[in-house]
């Protein structure tokens, strides 16, 4: 959020809003937050497919928690702008 597409040093995630879920995707991993927490984690890498849902692997929480943080973040940042009335960038208004 807030940083440029091309700059190579920053973090590059997205988080969708679809069928009533949240989804978060990273290089590395795919997230499915239910609006309270993470119900389901995927390795891209490892399983195209999505068959194997890690969520419940203890050595997994660091990674639910900062999806979960960025989730989070980007829903905040999502509605206060819509409070707001900054959906559109001011060149455009």
């Amino acid at each position: 959020m807030g940083t440029s597409m091309l700059d190579e040093s920053c973090e590059k995630y997205v988080v969708n809003y679809r069928m009533g879920m949240y989804q978060y995707s990273d290089q590395d991993y795919f997230v499915y937050f239910d609006g309270q927490k993470a119900i389901a984690l995927y390795d891209r890498n490892d399983d195209k497919y999505f068959k194997n849902n890690l969520i419940h692997i203890e050595k997994n929480n660091n990674i639910i928690e900062s999806a979960e943080e960025k989730i989070k973040k980007s829903i905040q940042a999502f509605n206060q702008s819509l409070l707001q009335n900054k959906m559109i960038p001011n060149a455009y208004r």
